[in-house]
């Protein structure tokens, strides 16, 4: 006996389904065969937008690069003046004093 729901082999004298829950008709016998899954019809499938060209990826990848050197370089900046100062290396004169 099959489930009329899922197509699965189901025991007789079983009240539901064990695949997919559904109850089973008693003393009503199912198809001999489960269903046969209808045919699906292939449809190629266009995408909503285009795709960059390697034109516009190469003008993008250059815009980055300059993008992450520049922070890079002000990143480089900002934490080189903070430690030479933790360090007290910074300063006009050796040791922070003036000399005279």
């Amino acid at each position: 006996m099959f489930c009329s729901n899922c197509g699965s082999s189901v025991a007789e004298g079983t009240a539901f389904c064990p695949v997919c829950g559904a109850r089973v008709a008693r003393g009503v016998a199912g198809p001999a065969q489960p269903p046969a899954a209808a045919p699906v019809a292939y449809v190629p499938v266009t995408p909503a937008f285009n795709y960059a060209t390697w034109g516009t990826r190469a003008v993008g990848y250059i815009i980055d690069a300059l993008l992450v050197s520049a922070g890079m370089a002000l990143l480089y900046v900002a934490l080189g003046t903070v430690l030479t100062g933790l360090a007290g290396l910074g300063g006009r004169y050796p040791g922070g004093g003036m000399y005279y």
